[in-house]
């Protein structure tokens, strides 16, 4: 992984998280806190463990992700 790529953070099914790799970042959430700069120069499919002991998956995001994660505007739908 680079710095300033783009990394889906897996935790289990319902959860995953698009970050920026960025070497003095840290990605925090209710199961620890994951460095983002100990995983510059990592391949991706690692197993990061949080803070707290929880094991996370560094991914490479699929299009799919960025679809599904970039917040999108609401559009107004009038009735018939």
């Amino acid at each position: 992984m680079e710095e300033g790529k783009d990394l889906l953070l897996y935790l289990d099914g319902r959860r995953r998280y698009l970050v920026k790799v960025k070497a003095d970042e840290e990605f925090h959430t209710h199961k620890g806190v994951v460095k983002l700069g100990e995983l510059i120069g990592k391949p991706y499919g690692v197993k990061v463990e949080s803070s707290l002991g929880v094991a996370f998956y560094a991914l490479k995001p699929l299009p799919k992700d960025y679809a599904v994660k970039f917040a999108r505007r609401t559009q107004i739908i009038y009735p018939k």
